[in-house]
């Protein structure tokens, strides 16, 4: 009697491992094709829509070909957008909602049309720089991104969902023109 028990214990162990192993594949295997589905998403600007928002106050510095300033109140009467795109992080797509307003509706605003490359700058030592011809509808000065809004401090942040995310930045405080 207790080697008929020992076999259905050893039988009903058999079996609860092989299960748990299935179902750690399965599992597995869930995860695996959700990032792979993510990964074959194409990057870029799904939706932009016109929404009533109050900007944050800030300030810009502008250097180079240009000696100003930009503020929240000198964009104030700008449309503001909610953007929803793909941004790629070097690995991975992700979703992300942003609020902001478009760098080409900035420059021509402010009158600083006439450079070859602008390069941003942010506090803490980042930057990037596009060529003129680089410069898109598609880029945006974003205030807010998904629900977040950026440190009071420093609420400007630099997005191009069109490129690799490393070459958006956030805590914009310098714009310098060539």
């Amino acid at each position: 009697m207790k080697e008929k028990n020992k076999r259905i214990i050893l039988v009903i162990s058999v079996i609860s491992v092989v299960a748990l192993v299935l179902l750690g594949f399965l599992v597995y295997r869930g995860i695996t094709i959700s990032k792979h589905e993510k990964l074959i998403e194409t990057i870029g600007i799904k939706d932009v829509q016109k929404i009533n928002y109050k900007l944050p106050k800030f300030t810009i510095v502008v250097d180079g070909i240009y000696d100003n300033t930009i503020t929240s109140a000198d964009i104030k009467n700008l449309d503001v957008y909610k953007i929803k795109a793909v941004m790629n992080d070097g690995i991975y797509k992700d979703d992300y909602d942003f609020v902001g307003v478009r760098v080409l509706d900035v420059l021509k605003l402010t009158k600083m049309e006439g450079f070859n490359s602008l390069t941003f700058k942010s506090s803490g030592k980042l930057q990037v720089t596009y060529d003129k011809g680089e410069i898109t509808d598609n880029m945006y000065f974003v205030f807010e991104v998904d629900g977040y809004k950026y440190d009071a401090s420093e609420p400007v942040a630099l997005v191009n969902p069109d490129v690799n995310a490393r070459y958006s930045i956030s805590d914009i405080v310098k714009l310098t023109f060539d």
